[in-house]
């Protein structure tokens, strides 16, 4: 019998981007809710946070009514890069002719379990409520789609979960495990039925358009038809030559679609159990092959050589390749409702969007066999471990995501205030401070630093023509004045790595404070190269008269330095304040 076991709410979940997660999803209004925020005597010591909620409710009522017949979406206006219009953003159905809009680029929240195992698979309940995980420790967990906080666990295989999938109706869904073994779940988490299917780990399962049968893919180099109602093995499809990591069903059609640890894709008729066609192309174990489940005339296959093909099935043919990730790719997603949006997840963590039909500049069709896409968009440390498993939420405003660093993460789409970072508080000339401070950083400390090499190294010259012995010496005040160019240098990198930042905006008060900072090791630094110069031109012609006036030099050049230190310090908290 499955066992259940409810955990604390607040324990359950954690959010490492407090300020990224207010709703950007769905678009409607924000609203704030979950665990954590009783008062008096509920609180038991805990500290009070705000949950972020999704509520897509808002924006989908909104686009229901604009909706009329025979729409085509020409009466959608265009979104305005303001906070203020975040309740007119609507449903990604709304925006069938943009599919750049629904690029989910935005972290909202990371989820994990107490007792942290790697996911191996995410999965959106049909009706998109709910989001269902598989470990590695066979563990089932139920988060909110709309609250992202934990609802539920239970031990639903004795070793790791590899696949789950739910039937076309909503009505079933399947398990399979290391083992070999698959389960079929109610919608409530009863397990019904338990299939011994194969004796090597079962690595993916899809249904049938009709829900009628179901085929897995296992280790044992085979793929197996079911017979959904008995349980029982219709044929088996023999072909490949080593391990099959991935099986996909035709969403409309008599057509699977099978990757293997051959480097060959397959392509099977069920009924026959005969081999159509093998698609080449790849150069290494495939990881995933999915076909299209918008229309269907296309299939997507990764592979761990780098790369991503998209097939025509229409010509049996590749005519485009998708790159961008320095590692292997282990899975990818289609979008639901954009036929032409794909994502990709890599060993490194990395997550990549595409889209297919934005062909690259100077790009033939004529010319090439396939088209070479880059991403539209990527994430290069989404998770710090490979992602095993991505699906896009039903109404395709949210992308799961699950990694081998155990962690759960959910991304969305931007919201309009974050389309643009021009605001009244984030104007379009602030980084022009900005880089006056950098400019004013180095310019002038420079200028200092030069003026003193320079003052100090013509009185060191003729020392030398008289005294070479004394020339290392006196070159302290040549050194103090290099120095100086040095603090100017830092400020500089510093002040130019936050106008690089593209995770946050630049804000007027951000370029003020960077151009106080720059100015203030400037022009100190500038002060200090003038005297430091004056004293090591003075100086130095004096030593070599008198030996004993070389202690007081020293502390004279020593006080000027203090001078450019001075700047420096100044700077470096100003700079401090833009971090906080």
């Amino acid at each position: 019998m499955a066992r259940y076991e409810d955990r604390d709410r607040d324990g359950g979940t954690y959010n490492q981007d407090p300020s990224a997660g207010s709703g950007g999803g769905g678009g409607g209004y924000d609203k704030r809710g979950g665990g954590g925020e009783r008062d008096g005597p509920y609180n038991r010591g805990r500290p009070l946070h705000r949950r972020p909620v999704t509520d897509y409710g808002t924006s989908v009522g909104k686009w229901m009514m604009k909706r009329r017949m025979n729409w085509r979406g020409q009466n959608i206006e265009f979104l305005r890069p303001a906070p203020a219009f975040i309740v007119d953003l609507l449903p990604p159905a709304a925006y069938l002719e943009n599919p750049a809009s629904s690029l989910p680029t935005k972290h909202i929240h990371a989820s994990l379990n107490k007792i942290k195992h790697p996911i191996n698979v995410v999965k959106w309940t049909p009706e998109g409520r709910r989001l269902l995980t598989g470990s590695s420790s066979g563990e089932f967990t139920l988060w909110n789609g709309m609250g992202f906080n934990f609802e539920t666990i239970m031990q639903a295989h004795d070793c790791a979960i590899r696949v789950c999938q739910y039937s076309h109706s909503g009505d079933w869904l399947l398990s399979g495990d290391q083992d070999g073994t698959v389960k079929y779940w109610q919608p409530n988490f009863n397990n019904v039925k338990v299939l011994d299917a194969h004796k090597e780990p079962i690595r993916d399962l899809s249904f049938s358009p009709t829900d009628a049968k179901f085929v897995t893919a296992s280790d044992d180099g085979t793929l197996k038809i079911w017979n959904f109602n008995e349980g029982v093995e219709e044929r088996a499809l023999t072909g490949h030559g080593w391990d099959v990591k991935s099986v996909d069903w035709h969403p409309t059609k008599g057509l699977i679609v099978s990757g293997s640890k051959d480097h060959l894709v397959k392509l099977w008729d069920p009924r026959t159990s005969r081999c159509l066609t093998t698609l080449h192309g790849h150069k290494n174990t495939i990881s995933k092959s999915l076909f299209q489940p918008t229309r269907g005339d296309l299939l997507a296959t990764c592979a761990r050589d780098q790369t991503c093909r998209i097939f025509d099935l229409r010509a049996m043919k590749d005519f485009c390749v998708l790159r961008g990730h320095e590692k292997d790719i282990s899975t990818l997603a289609w979008h639901p409702i954009h036929p032409a949006l794909i994502s990709t997840g890599g060993s490194d963590g990395a997550l990549n969007h595409y889209l297919l039909d934005e062909s690259p500049q100077g790009a033939n069709a004529s010319h090439t066999s396939s088209t070479i896409i880059h991403p539209a968009a990527s994430i290069p440390f989404a998770h710090e471990y490979a992602i095993w498993s991505m699906e896009y939420h039903p109404l395709g405003h949210i992308l799961c995501s699950g990694s081998n660093d155990r962690i759960t993460r959910f991304w969305t789409r931007p919201r309009p205030a974050t389309m643009s970072e021009i605001t009244e508080m984030n104007p379009i000339y602030a980084p022009f401070f900005g880089l006056a401070g950098v400019a004013s950083a180095m310019i002038f400390s420079s200028m200092g630093a030069a003026y003193g090499t320079a003052k100090a190294g013509i009185a060191i010259s003729g020392i030398g023509t008289f005294k070479p012995e004394l020339i290392m010496k006196s070159l302290i005040s040549v050194i103090m004045s290099g120095i100086i160019a040095v603090y100017g240098l830092v400020i500089a990198v510093l002040i130019a790595g936050d106008l690089g930042a593209k995770e946050k905006s630049y804000s007027l008060f951000s370029g003020i404070v960077h151009m106080a900072a720059g100015l203030s090791v400037g022009f100190t630094g500038l002060a200090a190269g003038y005297a430091i110069g004056l004293v090591g031109n003075a100086g130095s012609r004096a030593f070599l008269q008198q030996p004993k006036v070389f202690v007081g030099q020293v502390l004279i050049l020593i006080f000027a330095e203090v001078l450019g230190l001075y700047g420096l310090i100044v700077a470096l908290i100003l700079n401090t304040k833009i971090s906080r």
